[in-house]
């Protein structure tokens, strides 16, 4: 392969990728390939990519072959073209919706058996799954440089706000995406799907940076984007939570839209947001405290509030269903304990939002760091959604301890 076709196809992937025509699996592949043969001389053969922008350049030229029968002016009374049945899989029929084309041609798309009908719907699948691996780079470069000092400087810091905000009042978008300040922010985070939608359904390895997204389940998607999956309408259902929501304008259902969250804006920006917003209503509401919010950047993001006055920090967690990994991992307590020990506290709350039953909370040291361990704040009984009351009376102590004891 010379420098100038190398050239060609590694431009020629890229835009075929990017138009959501091949996914990101597919692409790295013919790249690699492509470099094989460029820099080893090997005979890379690849199989021909049945692709639109691929099946619109074949049709050009087979409508530019036909109609050299017409640059004449002594065109016999028949004209017979000869076609191999297999050039219908590179024409893409529909060239001729709204277009004008000599009769040649436009016989030859009637006589042959078009199965290459483009879908649509499986471009789309592809762009949405691409951008969903780049969402998930996006928010992992903004998470601190744990080498440098200074984690978190203030443009992400306020980056990092205005994605939590985003997501709280906008799981989905409609057509006003194109409207709002942060629509080009958004339109990297947000997915589009073939039909208006609150759900879909992924699977995801490597830390997200492998996903596969389908608005049908097929058996093998067995993770969602849904409210169903955030549990939000249990959480709202427990008292004055759905008031508290709409008076921050925090959405209180995914409604179908054009847009929706990509898997990792979902599970990485939402989930902990949902988790914070619930959390600091029920300190204020059950305990009587106005959590604070961390804002030195070289703590920042480490836990989520600190209660007021004190070196007490507080984490909420929206783990799924009854998981409670905390309880007994070691190397979650320790990680706890460093953090804690990174902001100078003494306590540390971990609390989870909702479980599925009563979990009895725990108290444990660390390090010289207490660590208070509650796996519910709220209890999902089914019918109802209960506060755990025996969470809040370890929590009432333990402030009591240690706003009252000196450092």
């Amino acid at each position: 392969m010379d420098e100038e076709t190398f050239v060609k196809s590694i431009f020629q992937y890229e835009f075929l990728q990017e138009n959501g025509e091949i996914d990101q699996k597919e692409a790295s592949a013919r790249i690699k390939n492509a470099f094989r043969s460029y820099l080893y001389n090997a005979n890379c053969k690849q199989k021909g990519l049945e692709t639109k922008s691929v099946k619109l350049l074949a049709t050009k030229v087979i409508i530019q072959a036909v109609g050299r029968i017409c640059s004449t002016n002594l065109k016999s009374k028949n004209i017979y073209i000869y076609a191999d049945n297999a050039i219908s899989n590179w024409i893409d029929p529909s060239v001729i919706e709204g277009n004008i084309y000599n009769n040649e041609f436009l016989a030859l798309i009637r006589k042959m058996k078009l199965n290459n009908q483009t879908n649509d719907n499986s471009e789309m699948k592809v762009r949405a799954e691409l951008l969903s691996i780049r969402a998930n780079k996006f928010i992992n470069k903004m998470l601190p440089d744990k080498r440098a000092l200074y984690f978190w400087d203030e443009g992400k810091r306020e980056q990092w706000k205005k994605l939590r905000n985003l997501v709280m009042k906008h799981p989905t978008f409609g057509d006003e995406i194109n409207d709002i300040e942060d629509s080009f922010v958004a339109k990297q985070f947000y997915i589009k799907l073939p039909q208006k939608t609150n759900a879909y359904y992924y699977s995801q390895s490597a830390d997200y940076n492998d996903i596969t997204i389908s608005s049908v389940n097929n058996n093998l998607l067995y993770l969602t984007v849904s409210e169903q999956s955030a549990r939000l309408g249990k959480i709202l259902s427990f008292d004055g939570m759905k008031d508290y929501f709409k008076r921050n304008e925090f959405a209180t259902e995914f409604k179908p839209n054009n847009y929706i969250m990509s898997p990792p804006m979902f599970n990485n920006i939402y989930k902990g947001a949902l988790g914070e917003a619930v959390g600091w209503y029920l300190f204020k509401t059950y305990v009587g405290i106005a959590l604070e919010e961390i804002e030195e950047p070289e703590i920042f993001e480490l836990f989520d509030y600190r209660i007021p006055n004190t070196d007490i920090y507080v984490d909420f967690k929206h783990w799924v269903g009854s998981n409670n990994e905390v309880d007994n991992n070691e190397i979650i307590l320790k990680k706890i304990s460093t953090k804690g020990h990174s902001c100078g506290s003494r306590c540390v709350i971990i609390a989870n939002i909702l479980s599925d039953r009563f979990f009895e909370p725990r108290r444990t040291s660390v390090d010289g760091i207490q660590i208070i361990k509650c796996p519910s704040l709220l209890i999902d009984r089914g019918e109802s959604v209960e506060l755990n009351t025996k969470s809040f009376q370890m929590i009432r102590t333990c402030i009591n301890e240690f706003s009252n004891k000196d450092k």
